[in-house]
């Protein structure tokens, strides 16, 4: 049987369900935007209910196996599949087939493909934090394959995101053994080792976009762009000067290291590229640049790799939802600098457990470049 041009509201129905606060149910864990990775459909962090101190206001339910889409700021791409049931955020639409023309694992690939993100973009409204609507989504058309051919799609992305999931515990294992080495490294301090501030070594840059054109073409970094689990920046964003969402005010140049000061413990830390320099990122970053030379550099990207800091901005984070820190409580942080001999070896040796990991990220890349060729030459 061949395909057949569909609506997605024909044959998949945006769910409802809702929990009332104070009602007593089995559903335990909560899930919010900013627990789903950009361009990654495994749900891998949540909060458990008995954990948030006044509870949640959410009140959406899914149920294992259902899509979850995150309709504002879709550019994001922030799509998974709910591996339990549970809570989700009012900015999360909750999708499940509506028919059996539609296989269940097929649905997740829909909302990942190119079209489908390009409907959700044209269709978003809102200049801050655009949202898209499923009144709106669900207009989408596409080609609906017979169920055979749906499998077969399924089976060959399926593949590909096996092998993706390989590389994604490489990497963890990658980063687990550099934090160990960087562990051992800093504390094995000697005499000669001196007592200071990372404002000391590094200036928090402040340089903003205040002249630049409304028409200028410029790439914007958000908070959710950039991990440790990367340590580059994410092109996320491109578009002209005047249409950056958010605050996207503040300049960063080649080898300038990033601190999210909202939410820390997500660890939004990064070392801007050569190919973003010149990017704008938000007011949510820390800007640190180094005062000396490249070891120094090097050594302060070492530095906050470490759980101590980490756990000292979460220290000084003030607020329940979001908490955050100030620019100024990132450039108070203490540190034990080595001369700079010393500085240049630690350097050396996390650059070399670095290099594994900047291998592993490289083909974990390709891979979903692969798998982004594949989807979009089978879902149209």
């Amino acid at each position: 049987m061949s395909a057949v041009r569909v609506k997605f509201g024909e044959v998949v129905s945006n769910l409802n369900e809702t929990v009332r606060q104070g009602e007593e149910h089995s559903l335990t864990r909560v899930v919010g935007l900013e627990h789903i990775e950009p361009q990654d459909p495994d749900l891998r962090r949540w909060d458990e209910l008995s954990d948030l101190p006044d509870g949640t206001s959410f009140s959406r339910v899914f149920r294992q196996g259902q899509v979850l889409f995150g309709k504002r700021r879709a550019y994001q791409r922030k799509v998974a599949v709910a591996p339990f049931d549970g809570i989700c955020s009012s900015d999360i639409l909750v999708f499940a087939p509506a028919n059996k023309k539609l296989h269940p694992d097929f649905l997740l690939f829909i909302v990942q493909s190119e079209g489908f993100f390009s409907h959700a973009l044209q269709t978003s409204s809102g200049s801050l934090s655009p949202r898209t609507r499923w009144q709106d989504l669900a207009t989408y058309e596409f080609e609906l394959p017979s169920i055979e051919e749906q499998q077969r799609i399924v089976e060959l992305l399926s593949g590909v995101d096996a092998h993706a999931e390989a590389l994604r515990n490489q990497l963890h294992v990658a980063k687990e053994t550099r934090k160990a080495v960087l562990h051992h490294l800093l504390n094995a301090r000697g005499d000669d080792w001196t007592e200071t501030t990372l404002g000391n070594v590094a200036e928090i840059n402040s340089e903003t976009a205040k002249n630049w054109g409304a028409d200028e073409i410029v790439t914007y970094i958000d908070l959710s762009s950039v991990t440790f689990d990367s340590g580059v920046g994410v092109e996320l964003f491109k578009g002209r000067f005047k249409d950056a969402p958010g605050r996207a005010r503040r300049i960063v140049r080649t080898g300038d290291i990033l601190v999210s000061t909202v939410r820390p413990y997500l660890r939004g830390f990064a070392v801007v590229p050569s190919r973003l320099d010149g990017a704008l990122a938000s007011t949510g970053f820390a800007v640190l640049r180094a005062k000396q030379g490249a070891s120094i550099s090097g050594f302060i990207w070492a530095l906050i790799g470490m759980e101590e800091f980490v756990s000292h901005l979460m220290e000084l984070a003030t607020g329940s939802n979001y908490p955050a820190v100030r620019p100024s409580d990132v450039a108070s942080t203490k540190l034990l600098l080595p001369p700079v001999k010393e500085q240049q070896r630690i350097v050396d040796e996390i650059s070399k457990v670095d290099a594994v990991i900047q291998e592993t990220t490289s083909a974990l890349a390709a891979t979903r470049q692969l798998r982004s060729a594949l989807l979009n030459k089978e879902i149209s």
